[in-house]
């Protein structure tokens, strides 16, 4: 027969029983299967945050260095990488990861690299659309990839 400890005469006593490892083992179960599920539910939330930050952060890096170039020689670099010597304006990793840059017609136009997650791709969109409100620049969708042009920006040729 079970041995009942005083703990155990009170509790039931009172009309009340002791918690039994099966309980317990099935609370964990619960607790532990609404955690799961709340991480895949927020899991693909945060990767589309960090993603877009990525290309974010990348974009005001590539715009810092072609404010420096202009700052340095009153003139946007021409088109290409070749002005980048050093990796004075921009780091090379930046230009690896696909960013594309052509000025021309005083017109400056950057490519994103290709942007797999389309909610990131229309979280950025949205991003530059709204910071670049009210410049005269536009941004357009190019299938996985988007496209801001800058007007007004005095172009430096390959002559200068």
């Amino acid at each position: 027969m079970q041995t009942i400890t005083k703990t155990n005469k009170k509790m039931l006593a009172k009309g009340k029983r002791a918690i039994t490892m099966l309980d317990f083992i099935i609370y964990v179960i619960i607790i532990g299967s609404i955690l799961a599920a709340l991480f895949f539910i927020l899991k693909p939330k945060a990767e589309t945050v960090t993603q877009a930050n990525v290309i974010k952060t990348e974009y005001n890096t590539l715009m810092s260095g072609l404010k420096g170039y202009f700052s340095d020689n009153n003139v946007y670099p021409p088109s290409g990488w070749s002005w980048n010597t050093n990796n004075a304006y921009v780091n090379q990793d930046l230009i690896n990861r696909g960013w594309n840059y052509q000025c021309s017609n005083d017109t400056i136009k950057i490519t994103t690299p290709h942007i797999k997650n389309p909610k990131v791709l229309v979280k950025f969109y949205n991003t530059v659309n709204h910071s670049l409100k009210g410049t005269g620049a536009t941004v357009s969708k190019n299938g996985d990839q988007l496209v801001i042009q800058i007007p007004d920006s005095p172009c430096q040729t390959n002559n200068q």
